[in-house]
This record gives structure tokens, C-alpha cells and sequence, in this order.
């Protein structure tokens, strides 16, 4: 058989693995750097290839903010009598794509990930089959699942939403439980050394558990103690107040920004899946300058500081992400000094609008003015300008 798999990365890499020796494979992925990892497979860039390779079934691998775009992208190119499938832990909005796509489909969750399992044995690990598709699909990735000795349940796609969502909260939330109280152990105790080899493997797992698991809209409250909701104008973090945590914006948008001269200048916008931080405040634990304001009604998560550092302090790729979190931010700040001291007004606008199109289309015009440093009025000439 001709499988196709969308995405190299560690599920992808996997299913190629198990695949390719007994079927013609294929990984397409927009990334070239992520292919330099999948062997005995041709490796596929471009719409063409897949086109010419004519699969007869897509097992679509990519993470699951990008599952349904992934399958729009190359469905234009399959043949007409191709499978199409997934293995997303997270399946909403797939079925009614899936129905209304005019494609056979199987839809699939292996319930393992290549962080905590054992590849070569994985006769303790679970399979979801989706009840819901083509009998030839379901069959296929049934003989996959019991090759790999895994236990096969079938469930609906609202059964297993509903079993995913405690699945996987009750675990991270209790991650974050376990870290908000964790204090440094000298001579730790068995099920302390084991509930932190669980910390650490959730929070090195990959950069989008966290919106797996949020993506599921029934998962329960049960990350309410990490979990901000705020209307429009709400302040996250006032003048004055210590910066207790690393944001990580959900949905909507947020600015932060200073008074001088009894005016408003904003230093940075967030929007969905952006981290924001005020770093000095948050590094040094001391009152902030900045301000956090929400421009949309806007769900955050935070990561508390204490926490978060206990376990960098415990565990060296969670020190390294971190660290890598706090480049990025002060990359950003020297970026943004940079364009303003050697672009004109009309480039800070147009590297604003090709980097950030999100923030020309969502905030309010006299924000973006006091982030490029103009007035509203030199905003305006600029942007008509740019209309000409």
C-alpha cells in the first residue's frame, strides 16, 4: 500500500518506522530540517510529489493545532478513493471536516507518546479506534495496533474526547499541583522521585501538550488555578505589582505597556499561542513598570515563577527550555530597539504589518502607534501611503 504521512515529527517518525518495510511510504512535511530524521521513505516538500505519488492512504501525524490545516492543504491533490486519517489526540471539529470532506476517513489515537513509552515493548499501552468511518480503515489500523501488541478500544468520537479530556488533565494538573508545592529534597523518597520523573517528562514533552490538552473543550476546570479570564480592558498585571508569572496567551490579545508623561506606550503585543513575560520584574521578583492589559476578552495561562524555577533547578532540559524562553524574549526586545533606531516610519510599519498582521487587523491604532514610536497622525500618513 501507498501511505502518505503528514508531519515528521516524533508520532510521524514512529508510524514511518513501523511502516516502511512493509509498505511504500512517503513523509511530506513544510519543514525540510524535520526529514533529515525519517529513513526508508521518500521524502516529500511539495504538493506535486504527493500528486504524483498517488497514496492510498494518509495518516495525517502533525500536531493537533495544525491537523485540519494539514489535511486542506493536500486534499486537493489525493486521489479520490485515498483514506484519509489521524492519530490527534484531540478530535474536535474532525468529524464534521471528515463528513463533509467527500473522502473515506479512520480516525485513530495511539495513547502512547515515544516520551515515557517503551517502543519496543508496548503490549501495556492503549489504542483508540474510532467507531465512526470506513470499515477498510478501521481494519487496517486494527492489524497495525495488534502487531504492535497494544490494547484496541473503539469508541465514538464524543467517547473519546470526553476520555481524553481526564486522561490528560487529571495528569498535567496534577503536575502543576505537584510543582506549585515542591520544595527542593536532599534525600527524596521513592514516589517523590517518581512524581517529579513525571514532571519532567510532561513539561519536555513536546511545545504543544499544553494546547492538546486545552484544545479539548471538555476538558474540565481542572486547570482553573493556572487559567485567567479577562473582558476586554481588564488588567492582567497593574503598575506596581510583582510579575508572579510566565503568560502564555490562550485566546485573545494582550498588550503590555508604560506610562510616560502621563502617556501610554506599549511595549509588546501577545495573541494566541505567544508567551509574554515582564522579564525584570518576573526574574527579579520585584514591583513592574509594565502593565498588562487585555485588548479582546482573553483567556491566559500562567506558569508560576517559584514552581518553574524549582524544577529548573531539578532538571536540566526544563532549565534549557526555560532559558531558551527568556532568549527569545530579550531577542525580541533588542529586535524591536533595533527597527526603532534605524528604520524609517514607513519600514517599522511595513516589517510590523509582514511580521505581525495579526496585530495591524486586531488592536487599536493609536496602541500600534506608541509601539513604533509615532504619533497617530504619522500612522495614518504612513498607512495611506502603503494604500497608493
Amino acid at each position: 500500500m501507498r501511505i502518505l504521512i503528514l508531519g515528521a515529527g516524533k508520532m510521524g517518525s514512529f508510524f514511518t518506522d513501523i511502516l516502511s518495510f512493509q509498505h511504500e511510504t512517503a513523509v511530506f512535511d513544510v519543514n525540510p530540517h524535520q526529514l533529515r530524521f525519517v529513513y526508508n521513505t521518500y521524502r516529500f516538500t511539495t504538493l506535486e510529489e504527493i500528486k504524483e505519488f498517488e497514496p492510498e492512504l494518509v495518516i495525517n501525524a502533525v500536531t493537533v493545532k495544525y491537523t485540519l490545516d494539514a489535511f486542506r492543504k493536500i486534499l486537493p491533490v489525493l486521489p479520490k478513493d485515498c483514506i484519509i486519517s489521524d492519530i490527534a489526540s484531540v478530535k474536535t471539529g474532525l468529524k464534521k471536516f471528515y463528513e463533509e470532506s467527500g473522502f473515506r476517513y479512520v480516525s485513530s489515537h495511539p495513547m502512547f507518546g515515544p516520551t515515557f513509552a517503551s517502543l519496543s515493548n508496548l503490549s501495556s499501552e492503549n489504542a483508540i479506534i474510532i467507531s465512526e468511518g470506513d470499515h477498510l480503515g478501521k481494519i487496517f489500523f486494527k492489524d497495525l495496533y495488534q502487531t504492535l501488541r497494544l490494547n484496541i478500544f473503539e469508541y465514538t468520537f464524543d467517547e473519546h474526547d470526553e476520555t481524553v479530556a481526564y486522561s490528560l488533565s487529571i495528569p498535567f494538573v496534577s503536575t502543576f499541583v505537584f510543582a506549585a508545592v515542591m520544595k527542593h529534597q536532599e534525600a527524596p523518597g521513592t514516589t517523590f522521585k517518581k512524581h517529579m520523573a513525571i514532571a519532567k517528562g510532561l513539561l519536555s514533552e513536546d511545545d504543544y501538550l499544553l494546547q492538546e490538552i486545552l484544545f479539548n473543550p471538555r476538558t474540565p476546570g481542572q486547570v482553573t488555578n493556572i487559567r485567567t479570564e479577562l473582558k476586554k480592558g481588564a488588567l492582567f498585571l497593574s503598575e506596581g505589582e510583582v510579575c508572579t508569572q510566565l503568560g502564555y496567551a490562550y485566546k485573545g490579545m494582550v498588550r503590555q505597556f508604560y506610562f510616560k508623561n502621563k502617556k501610554e506606550l506599549t511595549e509588546h503585543f501577545a495573541s494566541e499561542d505567544n508567551i509574554f513575560i515582564c522579564i525584570e520584574s518576573f526574574l527579579r521578583q520585584r514591583p513592574a513598570n509594565l502593565l498588562v492589559e487585555a485588548l479582546e476578552n482573553t483567556v491566559l495561562y500562567g506558569i508560576p515563577h517559584d514552581p518553574l524555577l524549582a524544577l529548573c533547578a531539578e532538571d536540566y532540559e526544563i532549565e534549557v527550555m526555560y532559558r531558551r524562553l527568556l532568549e527569545n524574549s530579550l531577542i525580541l526586545s533588542q529586535r524591536k530597539a533595533d527597527f526603532l533606531r534605524f528604520e524609517t516610519a514607513n519600514e517599522r510599519y511595513a516589517r510590523l504589518l509582514k511580521e505581525h498582521p495579526e496585530i495591524v487587523q486586531r488592536a487599536p491604532l493609536s496602541h500600534i502607534a506608541s509601539y513604533l514610536l509615532m504619533t497617530p497622525e504619522t500612522l495614518s500618513r504612513v498607512r495611506a501611503n502603503m494604500q497608493l
